[in-house]
């Protein structure tokens, strides 16, 4: 399942640094977009995510340039094409901005509004005596007197993604999935970049292992696993397991057997699947 994600915003908004720090990647990492430069997005870029390739972000053009006007641009950047929409700014938000916000309303698309570089707000705030609270007050209270649609802005660090609303808006966009095999999909999908993301994985990890135990054998009232995945899921599991410790410690939680046994028996249909993937895991 891959997801594609519209990052829109001016030159100069911060949409590279955003597009790294979404996909949890740092400047100079590989896959990461150029920061730094400055320029103007004439046509879509898109950025995959070095590890979970099915997550790619696209740096979209801003919307009402002679090349790009709104008669003909939802056509020219194949709107269909993308999940959701990323609108950054790094000042306010203008009328053009409304206006794609009202049409991925029309179109069922979810469109969120970010405003970016508040690190940078506070530390110029600071000078002028105004406390790092007082300054972000005053971002969100000036942005939505001037939000017509009344649409949930997000302000975010792009260096620091544990500092203000990039949690909630990663959160936000997990709630907002259609289905719980999207929401899972994209959890996994994502570096663990904030609390939010590391405990969707840990309970999207947690779905497939019940998915897997379904597919146990039934002997005598007991389920019987052997210890077999394939090397790609095993991989692909393992892979989840980086940075989210709380992951490994349910499944050794729900397992509390010892590892290396090639048949294990058990009346818990999670167990069986726990020990079954941490049998394989154990081997890579």
């Amino acid at each position: 399942m891959f997801f594609k994600v519209a990052v829109i915003g001016k030159s100069g908004s911060g949409k590279s640094s955003f597009n790294n720090a979404f996909r949890g990647l740092k400047p100079r990492d590989k896959g990461a977009a150029p920061v730094g430069v400055i320029e103007t997005t004439m046509k879509v870029e898109e950025y995959p995510h070095p590890h979970y390739p099915n997550l790619i972000l696209c740096d979209l053009p801003g919307v009402g340039t002679d090349t790009f006007p709104k008669e003909t641009y939802l056509q020219k950047v194949n709107v269909d094409e993308y999940d959701f929409f990323i609108i950054l700014t790094a000042t306010r938000f203008d009328a053009n901005d409304t206006w794609l916000v009202d049409q991925m309303s029309k179109r069922n698309k979810k469109c969120y509004m970010v405003r970016a570089k508040i690190d940078e707000d506070v530390k110029n705030e600071k000078e002028n005596g105004k406390t790092e609270q007082q300054t972000i007050d005053s971002i969100r209270a000036n942005l939505q007197a001037k939000n017509k649609l009344q649409t949930k802005i997000f302000l975010v660090n792009n260096k620091n993604t544990a500092q203000y609303d990039f949690g909630k808006l990663i959160a936000q966009i997990l709630e907002d999935m259609p289905s719980k095999e999207k929401k899972d999909a994209f959890a996994l999908s994502m570096s663990p970049i904030t609390p939010e993301v590391r405990e969707a994985k840990m309970l999207a990890v947690l779905h497939m292992i019940g998915v897997v135990a379904t597919g146990a054998v039934i002997t005598g009232g007991l389920f019987v696993v052997d210890s077999y995945l394939s090397k790609e899921n095993s991989q692909f599991l393992k892979s989840q397991l980086i940075n989210v410790p709380k992951i490994a410690v349910a499944l050794v939680d729900m397992a509390s057997v010892a590892l290396g046994q090639t048949t294990v028996q058990t009346t818990n249909p999670y167990v069986a699947a726990a020990i079954r993937v941490l049998e394989t895991l154990n081997r890579l």
